[in-house]
């Protein structure tokens, strides 16, 4: 006997739950739970924990957790140089692996590029800052059968820029 199933998606260190409830087993002693409609819009831990009692009247506790993914491929994404300057293009270099680390060529993937300010919030016992992202232009490119590409940008002013790739699901 399970009572009391539930999973956790953890989000800030306490989690949040997103189902919980109560079964048998099978003659078998399995049971089984559905999780094919948990989706993710970033990569996320997910823990399952149960609570059951055995035949003479114990309980028996297990927890297990798994990353689930957005997409069936991750994006990765490296600057040519940190720093640059304004009215001079910036290179960045980028990867596509399957979950298994091999190479996933033949991607459409998405660049936007934003440049980032910063508002100073005044608190009681001092301040902090809060980003603010105006979007400054997109493109689209493809990997090839190395799974890579590059994208390149030209800011038009001195400042803080951030560069997001995103393409069916992965970010």
């Amino acid at each position: 006997y399970q009572d009391n199933w539930y999973t956790t998606e953890f989000t800030d260190g306490f989690g949040t739950s997103i189902g919980n409830g109560k079964g048998r087993t099978g003659a078998d002693g399995n049971f089984s739970i559905a999780l094919n409609e948990i989706k993710a819009d970033d990569t996320t831990e997910l823990t399952l924990e149960i609570n059951a009692t055995e035949s003479g009247g114990f309980p028996v506790s297990a927890r297990a957790s798994t990353i689930l993914h957005p997409a069936n491929f991750y994006i990765g994404i490296r600057p040519a140089t940190w720093f640059g300057q304004a009215g001079n293009a910036l290179r960045f270099d980028a990867l596509t692996v399957d979950l298994d680390k091999n190479p996933a060529p033949g991607k459409v993937l998405t660049a936007s590029f934003q440049k980032v300010t910063w508002e100073r919030n005044d608190l009681t016992y001092g301040y902090s800052f809060t980003p603010t992202y105006t979007p400054i232009e997109s493109q689209q490119v493809s990997t090839n059968d190395s799974g890579k590409t590059f994208v390149s940008f030209t800011p038009a002013e001195a400042g803080t820029y951030m560069v997001e790739l995103t393409g069916d699901g992965a970010k």
